[in-house]
């Protein structure tokens, strides 16, 4: 999905093939203002080598983490009345840690089960075209202002 928002405006977007590598691609386009894009859920341990190269390169990184792309979906709406707002507002109280490793799990779970069946099937191996359509992708960039 961001590929597609960052070709819109002519930006080069490249993935970095795990949270381990954002690093090594931030080290190859230093001096670039760059944005990552990671899950926050996911995130965690790369932290602090990551925060020490923002500091070192100040006004050129924005790090954008939610908690996680599926969650980020969730948020924007784009599942109608099919959004679980309960659960977004208070996560903790309906994610059970014996049944899920990460939030990111629960989320995706989630929204698996949600469109499950629909024109909105979510896979987190290939995004539907749903997700990409300009009206969806216009209710992602919301929920990310937020």
């Amino acid at each position: 999905m961001f590929c597609a928002v960052a070709g819109r405006f002519s930006i080069e977007c490249e993935s970095a093939q795990g949270k381990s590598n954002i690093l090594l691609k931030l080290a190859q386009h230093a001096g670039e203002r760059t944005l990552v894009v990671a899950d926050g859920a996911a995130f965690g341990a790369e932290m602090d080598r990551i925060y020490t190269f923002y500091n070192l390169n100040p006004g050129k990184i924005t790090l954008y983490l939610p908690e996680s792309f599926e969650w980020l979906l969730l948020k924007s709406g784009v599942l109608g009345d099919r959004t679980p707002t309960e659960v977004l507002n208070d996560p903790s109280e309906y994610i059970e840690s014996r049944d899920f490793f990460s939030w990111e799990q629960f989320f995706t779970a989630l929204l698996t089960e949600l469109t499950k069946d629909t024109y909105m099937q979510y896979s987190k191996h290939h995004l539907n075209e749903f997700y990409l359509q300009s009206a969806n992708v216009e209710r992602v960039l919301e929920a990310m202002k937020e």
